[in-house]
This record gives structure tokens, C-alpha cells and sequence, in this order.
């Protein structure tokens, strides 16, 4: 049985004796070879109860790690694992952008494996991925290889599609991203990553992927502040799109009035997340 507590996403959750207290783990697993690393976030629990599964993926480079989020879902009652992929914060390999939704698969595949799930009272059919900026094309990209996982959760996602091909000083806007802010991961080359996206943006755009998400859960959110991933670019064509085909799926897109990383809303945007969370809990 699934038991989830959305009162105590913005508040303290009081420890009941009897049951297990919340922990911290360390995630290492092999992903194409290479060593990944990251973290697990275990939530309190009582006999009897178990747990939904959120991966919870960062963007590009990963400076807004998104903490807040993953302790606000372990209060609620998920088991949260925040993994790094290759070349990102320490995990082995080069970092790439078609590699993180491979590296997201492996993640979800090994959580949901017998000996894990049973470990940490994992749900398996209760399986969310959660991602910001960079994080909500891995989101995409790894719900269209994971029919099993229950819902996507896009934060200010980033197309690099629109971004490419879209005005010239777009295109050059992200170029310079990624050779600057990309200092920080390990990369085969100081245009590998620029290089890969230009090859992959088509085949792995946000629209590309309509017919295998249409009738997926998916819940995006934007920020009319935003000026790195502009909803109305990034978001709102596949969403309009999905909002033409008929479908029992729960597909929402919410507007805030904040920036890329919500940084005056965290608050706000933990509570939405869980909630969404929770209205799909069985």
C-alpha cells in the first residue's frame, strides 16, 4: 500500500519511534561502463507502507541541484534518487546529452530491480521521473524508452531542437552555454557537447516525441521569467499538440511567474510537484 503525506511538503515531518527513521545513501552503479554516482534519499517508514520511486534529474551543468524538491518528496513519503550522470559531478566518462537519458534508464531499471525495490519498499508501479531544464529533455527522452514509468514532470525544460534552429542569436546564446558553463564536466573535446546535440537535437525534440507521450502522464511547468527555455518555445508546442488528441492521461501545464529556476518559488514548485505526485498515487 502506498501512503503519501503532501501536508508535510513545506513543513517538518514529525519521527514516530516505531517506525524507520529517514537516511541518506550513496548511489553507485555501473551505466555503458562507467561508473555513475549520486544520491539516495530514503523516507520514514511504517510497516506495512511503500514507497513511489522519483528520479529527480538536474540540468545542464547541474548548478540548481534541486535538494529542496527531493527532501520536500521524502517528507511526503517517496524514495528519491538523484543521480549524476557521465562526465557530471564526479561519475566517470564523457559528458554527453544523448548519454544522460541513458544513464536516467539504467538509474530507473536498477531501482525497480527486485533486491533494490524491496530494500527501500519501493513501489514499482509507482515510478516518476522528475527533471529541470536540461533534466525535462532527459525526462522526455527517457519516458519514450520507459513505457513503465507513471508520469513525467517537466521544470522549465530545455529543447535544444528550438534553440538550434530558431533564431540566430539563440543558437549562439547556447553555443556559448555550453562551452562556458560546460568547463565544469568532463568532456571529450571543448565542442563534444555542442557537437552532439547538433547531431541528436532533431530526433530527440520535445515534438519528436508526441507519439509515444500522448497518452502519457506528464505535467510541465514554466516560468514567464524565463529566459534561458522560453515556455512558449520549449513547452507549449508539444503541449498543444497533446491537447488536440483524446486521452485518459493527466496532462497538465502550469505558468509560474517566476525565472528559470524558480528561484523566488521553490516553495511553490515543491508543493505543485508533490501534489501532482500524490493526485496519481494509487
Amino acid at each position: 500500500m502506498v501512503k503519501l503525506y503532501p501536508e508535510y511538503l513545506a513543513q517538518d515531518r514529525p519521527y514516530v519511534q516505531r517506525d524507520e527513521m529517514p537516511a541518506i545513501d550513496a548511489l553507485e552503479l555501473v551505466s555503458h561502463g562507467e561508473t555513475i554516482y549520486g544520491i539516495i534519499l530514503k523516507p520514514e517508514h511504517t510497516p506495512g507502507e511503500n514507497h513511489p520511486l522519483v528520479l529527480t534529474l538536474h540540468g545542464f551543468p547541474g548548478h540548481c541541484t534541486n535538494n529542496d524538491l527531493a527532501h520536500a518528496l521524502r517528507r511526503m513519503g517517496c524514495v528519491v534518487v538523484n543521480p549524476f550522470y557521465r562526465g557530471a559531478w564526479g561519475s566517470g566518462g564523457y559528458y554527453t546529452i544523448s548519454g544522460m537519458p541513458e544513464d536516467a534508464e539504467t538509474v530507473a531499471n536498477w531501482a525497480v530491480s527486485d533486491e533494490i525495490a524491496e530494500k527501500y519498499h519501493i513501489d514499482t508501479e509507482e515510478v516518476y521521473l522528475a527533471g529541470h531544464s536540461m533534466g525535462g529533455f532527459t525526462t522526455i527522452n527517457t519516458l519514450r524508452r520507459l513505457p513503465w514509468v507513471k508520469a513525467g514532470i517537466c521544470m522549465a525544460p530545455f529543447d535544444p531542437s528550438p534553440a538550434l534552429f530558431g533564431a540566430p542569436e539563440t543558437h549562439a546564446t547556447l553555443k556559448r552555454i555550453l562551452e562556458t558553463d560546460g568547463r565544469c564536466l568532463r568532456r571529450e573535446s571543448e565542442t563534444s557537447i555542442y557537437d552532439d546535440i547538433v547531431g541528436k537535437a532533431d530526433e530527440m525534440s520535445f515534438l519528436a516525441a508526441y507519439e509515444e507521450l500522448k497518452d502519457r502522464n506528464l505535467y510541465f511547468i514554466g516560468g514567464k521569467k524565463d529566459n534561458l527555455a522560453q515556455p512558449s518555445a520549449m513547452i507549449e508546442p508539444l503541449f498543444r499538440k497533446l491537447q488536440t488528441h483524446k486521452t485518459t492521461a493527466v496532462q497538465k501545464y502550469d505558468l509560474l511567474d517566476s525565472d528559470h529556476s524558480f528561484d523566488d518559488m521553490r516553495i511553490r514548485l515543491c508543493i505543485l510537484v508533490g501534489e501532482y505526485i500524490a493526485s496519481l498515487a494509487r
